[in-house]
This record gives C-alpha cells, structure tokens and sequence, in this order.
C-alpha cells in the first residue's frame, strides 16, 4: 500500500469511528433522563410525565391522563422534541447534562404557563 493510500484509509476509518460514537456521545450527555421521569409541575400542581427513551423516543402522560409521545434529538445543544401526530413545531430545550435530582423552570409551549420541572429517578 502506498503512503497515499495509507493516509486515504486511515482518513477513512477515523470519519467513520466519529460517525459511530457522535450518536453514542450525543445520547450519554441524556443519561439522566433514560429509566427516569421528566416531571413538569405546572402552578396549579398539576403534573405531566414524560419518559425519554435512548432510541430517540419519548412518551408521556398528560394533566388528563391522557398519552402522548414523539421522538427527539439533540440540535445545538439542546434536546428537541417532536410530538407525533404533530400538534405543534418541536420544543427545544437545555435538557442535556442535566443530572437525577436536577429542577429547573420552563414554559409550556400551548399557552405559555410557567412549569418546574424536575428529574425523577425511577419510572
């Protein structure tokens, strides 16, 4: 193999080794979330759970009791989450690195209500 040759293989095989651990890091910085509960506490106290899965899926059940789900990704930096069927654009959100035990404040994206929202360990 010449030195070109070499260089074009080795080239290729580190594209390929970032193109199969930039998934796997992606999903690591979302750790806390998988197996655990997205709790989100409106005022009133009501609560929505949400269950975020590594296989870019989501699934969750509303004040209502009523179930919803989607899938996810990471853009920028931030989660991004796209509920199926759509009812609104995706909502995109600081999530990752986040920890169990974690509470931040949010807002809903239908009506804009402020919500707390916090890393639950366990489902």
């Amino acid at each position: 193999m010449t030195t070109c040759n070499k260089w074009s293989a080795a080239a290729l095989m580190s594209a390929a080794l970032l193109w199969l651990i930039a998934p796997a890091a992606a999903q690591s910085s979302m750790d806390a979330f998988f197996g655990n509960t997205l709790l989100m506490t409106l005022d009133s106290g009501a609560e929505i759970r949400m269950y975020i899965d590594p296989d870019y899926t989501y699934a969750g059940v509303s004040t209502d009791g009523s179930a919803f789900g989607g899938t996810w990704e990471l853009k920028d930096g931030q989660a991004c989450f796209t509920r199926e069927p759509a009812t609104h654009e995706s909502v995109c959100d600081a999530y990752p690195g986040r920890q169990v035990g974690d509470v931040w404040d949010g807002t809903i994206v239908a009506g804009g209500m402020p919500i707390t929202l916090t890393i639950v360990e366990g489902r």
